[in-house]
């Protein structure tokens, strides 16, 4: 049985290596650096307009590890993103999450490609959502405003997807 500790990754090493991860589409990775921010992976999108999914290099199958299983996961604003908006009309929108996908399905009909999902796969979305500007310098997303507060607003949402 393996260690599904292994699969932990806290990117502490700067410059090392990120395996057991795979970051697809790879066309739209610009850079990765774990030199950035120590301990954090950071990824510079490519721009092409298509989520970038990590996964472990091998699909993990239901029998690889013991129950229970579980998972942490830290996902940090860039530290740009928060200055956004600071004495500036600009907005700050930004959202940051994970996609988690499982499926039941038998190994023997996956596809060798690792950006085609099973078949019968299941997928949540979770994301951390900034709508607005800081609202001290500029108007934010009013009909978001908190009345007397801010015109910025988070929001945590989440949507069950499939396929």
């Amino acid at each position: 049985m393996k260690d599904i500790r292994k699969l932990t990754n806290h990117f502490n090493d700067p410059g090392g290596d990120v395996s057991p991860w795979i970051f697809i589409p790879e066309a739209n990775v610009q850079e990765m650096s774990t030199v950035e921010s120590p301990g954090l992976l950071t990824i510079w999108p490519a721009g092409l307009e298509k989520d970038i999914r990590g996964m472990p290099q091998d699909p993990i199958r239901i029998d690889d590890y013991d129950m229970p299983w579980q998972f942490q996961l830290c996902l940090a604003q860039n530290y740009n993103a928060a200055l956004l908006g600071v004495g500036d009309v600009k907005q700050a929108n930004y959202a940051i999450g994970l996609n988690l996908a499982v499926t039941f399905s038998d190994p023997a009909t996956w596809s060798e490609k690792r950006d085609e999902p099973p078949p019968d796969t299941r997928s949540f979305q979770l994301l951390a959502v900034h709508l607005g500007s800081t609202g001290e310098f500029a108007e934010g997303l009013p009909q978001f405003a908190d009345p007397g507060g801010t015109d910025e607003t988070y929001l945590v949402w989440g949507k069950r997807r499939s396929g």
